[in-house]
């Protein structure tokens, strides 16, 4: 069948020829030159030459802001201005952890109550946050034990 602009749509035979041979250009041909050597590299303390001008001044500080960095801060280490967040009590964390892990054992809520009540007495005297979670740990711990001592009384009555 041919079509519209007498091409009949069939490839030709190629079998019998060989493959192309691929590699690089022939400049004979209109291909590439080779590549120039790149240039030398300047000796040391040289500029190159691309920098013919020496690198400006720095810029002179501005009145009424902090030193530049790397400069002596005023008030020791940190930056000024920002107050220091105290840490959180680790006992406290401790102690209600240990509280919630008491309702599943009897330990954990002894645990629970004493480093609840130890917490509190190192968040008054060294005034680390806190103190809401060393209560919390606390009144769980008594909740599960008061749970133990409930189940243990039924246990023995029947």
């Amino acid at each position: 069948m041919t079509a519209a602009s007498g091409d009949s749509g069939e490839r030709p035979d190629y079998e019998g020829l060989p493959p192309p041979a691929y590699g690089s250009p022939d400049p004979a041909y209109g291909g590439w030159p080779p590549a120039a050597p790149p240039p030398p590299y300047p000796a040391p303390g040289v500029p190159g030459p691309g920098f013919p001008y020496p690198p400006p001044p720095p810029y002179p500080p501005s009145p009424g802001y902090p030193p530049p960095y790397g400069g002596p801060h005023p008030g020791g280490y940190g930056y000024p201005g920002y107050p220091v967040t105290p840490a959180t009590n680790v006992l406290a964390i401790v102690s209600l952890v240990s509280s919630i892990s008491g309702l599943l054992c009897f330990i954990g809520s002894l645990a629970g109550i004493i480093t609840g009540v130890i917490a509190m007495g190192q968040i008054k005297r060294t005034g680390e946050k806190g103190y809401a979670l060393a209560v919390a740990g606390t009144a769980a711990g008594v909740v599960g034990l008061l749970i133990y001592l409930v189940m243990l009384a039924y246990a023995l009555s029947s």
